[in-house]
C-alpha cells in the first residue's frame, strides 16, 4: 500500500460498535481489531474512517473518491502550466 497515492478502508460502523458491540459472528476481538487498524495507520499511511451506517458510508465513499480526483486534475493542470511556461 506504500506505493499508492492514497489509502482508505472505510468501515460501517462506528468505534462504539467495534470496541463494545462486535457483531456476535465476528471472531476477531476489539483489542486485536484496534491494534491492527492503529498499526495500518502507522505502517501503511492507510487512513481509516467509521461511519455510523452504510448510507452515511456510501456517501463519504464518494465524496472521498470525488476529493481525490479533483486534487489530481487540479494537479495535472498546474504540471501542464509549468510544461507550457517552461519551454
Amino acid at each position: 500500500m506504500t506505493s499508492y497515492q492514497f489509502a482508505a478502508v472505510i468501515i460501517e460502523a462506528d468505534w462504539d460498535t467495534i470496541v463494545l458491540r462486535p457483531p456476535a459472528r465476528s471472531q476477531l476481538p476489539p483489542k486485536t481489531m484496534v491494534s491492527s487498524i492503529a498499526a495500518w495507520c502507522q505502517r501503511y499511511q492507510v487512513h481509516f474512517w467509521t461511519c455510523p451506517n452504510r448510507a452515511f458510508a456510501e456517501k463519504y465513499t464518494f465524496r472521498l473518491l470525488e476529493r481525490f480526483w479533483k486534487d489530481r486534475e487540479k494537479e495535472k493542470k498546474l504540471d501542464s502550466k509549468t510544461r507550457v511556461g517552461g519551454k
